[in-house]
């Protein structure tokens, strides 16, 4: 008993010194957070490296089912991270707007972004799958495979997030993520995939055009546009974390296991309207095409492409109500496309698209 509780002591007096140090400027390197106990942040952490220990730069956390936890309150911030300084464990953010999530695991730095008007969203990278493990999932979400019904995932990149206050989420990559691999060279076809505790589905999103700077806490945009070997990829639409218990990236299969029926039927619900031409058709390349449209009584709409099989190749969030668009997806092997505008509260239409190729 006398040992036991000393033990509490000993653990007691650990987090009341990490609760006195975190509002100061420091990243407290080889620092842990044992399970259930917590790290705030209120002012700057700056990670640095002190060369002391195994990893000095890192802060890990308990990844357990009661996680250690390392909070950035509102007006905190943080700077200096990457591969050797970040945190190996559960962050939470209770700051408003755009925060960058500065975690990794086993020396990879692959932090995620949300953006929402709300705060208190967690999030933790794994670089292998967290639930593979555990009994509390099905064998879907669990399996070593990267091939999953009519999917490919990723093998090496997972994020666990938690939350109820909906947020735009970003997920980011670099060579390691072997993005090349994943899409075929093709990047168009990368998306973000959430397990939903009973299988792994699309959550709708696009590539960044500008990555995002991942050495900022605030969520900027860097001058570097994304490709295959380094970006950053976004949901089109907010989603709340709580709905899926893990993030990865993905890729529709291209094999007979991915046909899927799709209704390329015109449905317009709530009095929306949705006109467009597309032009030239036929067509070369679908980078060739260009789409006039316009939107009225919509709120928000995406633009899809489905080759002849119902397998999704591209989609894109309509910026504005009315455009002329340019796509920036190319797909020149002979057949008919679809091409359709899909908006939130379930309208659409489709037309076929002619590829002659070259």
């Amino acid at each position: 008993m006398i040992k036991k509780i000393f033990s509490v002591l000993i653990l007691s007096v650990t987090v009341i010194c990490l609760s006195n140090v975190s509002a100061q400027t420091g990243s407290f390197g080889n620092t842990y957070i044992p399970s259930a106990s917590g790290l705030p942040v209120f002012g700057e952490l700056h990670f640095s490296n002190s060369n002391k220990g195994q990893n000095p730069g890192v802060i890990y956390t308990n990844k357990g089912s009661v996680p250690g936890l390392i909070t950035f309150y509102e007006n905190s911030s943080w700077s200096n991270a990457n591969d050797f300084q970040h945190i190996d464990g559960f962050v939470k953010s209770h700051v408003p707007g755009t925060f960058t999530f500065p975690i990794g695991d086993l020396g990879f730095y692959r932090p995620i972004i949300m953006s929402s008007k709300s705060m208190g969203n967690t999030a933790s990278y794994f670089l292998d799958n967290p639930l593979k493990n555990t009994s509390v999932v099905s064998v879907g979400a669990r399996s070593s495979s990267s091939v999953v019904s009519e999917y490919t995932l990723s093998d090496s990149e997972y994020w666990q997030v938690g939350g109820d206050n909906p947020a735009t989420i970003t997920l980011t990559y670099d060579l390691n993520s072997s993005i090349a691999d994943l899409t075929e060279d093709e990047l168009a076809r990368l998306q973000i995939m959430g397990w939903n505790g009973n299988s792994w589905e699309i959550i709708p999103s696009e590539i960044d055009e500008y990555q995002y700077d991942i050495s900022t806490y605030n969520g900027e945009r860097s001058i570097y546009k994304s490709d295959s070997s380094r970006g950053s990829i976004s949901t089109i639409n907010p989603i709340i974390p709580d709905d899926y218990q893990i993030l990865t990236f993905g890729v529709q299969k291209r094999s007979t296991e991915a046909i899927v029926n799709i209704e390329y039927n015109t449905s317009i619900v709530q009095d929306e309207m949705i006109e467009f031409t597309l032009f030239p058709n036929p067509t070369l390349d679908l980078n060739q095409l260009k789409v006039d449209y316009e939107l009225t009584a919509t709120s928000k709409a995406r633009l899809e492409i489905y080759n002849s099989n119902s397998q999704l190749l591209y989609q894109q969030k309509l910026e504005e109500s009315k455009d002329i668009l340019k796509l920036p997806f190319s797909e020149n092997i002979s057949g008919t496309y679809y091409l359709g505008i899909v908006t939130e509260s379930g309208s659409k239409l489709f037309k076929p698209v002619i590829v002659t190729g070259r």
